[in-house]
């Protein structure tokens, strides 16, 4: 019998600013992909300026509908059944594309980024491609100026033909691979 494929439920990764993050997964991966496949959820928070704003003034409640107003979020309920509240603590959102789940956490506390230049790296996440795909991705990343390397041509043993290795906005290393049809 044959092994089935292993699929991952999700992979996490940290952002430190939610409205540039879901800009760039909704412009890049949807441009890519396709906007019907690629969808983003919703973000408690949207920067570690209002994450420090939210946790020094007491979180939930009043203090918090006061943030969510100065983003433009009216609302006369209750901090319990307002989805645009969350506790202290667990800034998040997320994005889908596809059957992947990313789920996006506010950064509580800066961490070194990698040098502009490096643009491959690990961890990182990779999303397999066509060869459309990957014309379309290079064409996406210079119209909106991310610096990428690639495509980069992977020897006959490899699992993949090609790959494409780029930054989010937060520094986390992606690629774009087409995998190996032989």
């Amino acid at each position: 019998m044959a092994n089935p494929m292993i699929e991952f439920d999700h992979a996490v990764i940290r952002v430190n600013d939610f409205i540039l993050a879901e800009r760039f997964y909704e412009q890049i991966f949807g441009g890519i992909y396709g906007e019907d496949l690629v969808h983003v959820e919703h973000r408690s928070m949207n920067s570690v300026e209002e994450y420090v704003h939210t946790a020094r003034t007491g979180g939930t409640g009043a203090r918090a509908r006061e943030a969510d107003a100065a983003r433009g979020i009216e609302t006369d309920e209750e901090p319990a059944s307002n989805p645009n509240v969350r506790l202290v603590g667990i800034g998040q959102g997320s994005v889908q594309i596809g059957g992947a789940l990313i789920p996006m956490f506010l950064a509580r506390k800066h961490e070194q980024e990698p040098p502009p230049e490096q643009l491959k790296g690990s961890p990182r996440h990779a999303f397999p491609v066509n060869e459309q795909q990957m014309a379309k991705a290079i064409e996406l990343l210079r119209k909106h100026d991310v610096d990428f390397e690639g495509p980069v041509d992977h020897p006959d043993y490899a699992l993949v033909k090609r790959s494409l290795y780029f930054k989010d906005p937060s520094s986390n290393f992606l690629e774009l691979c087409v995998p190996r049809e032989d």
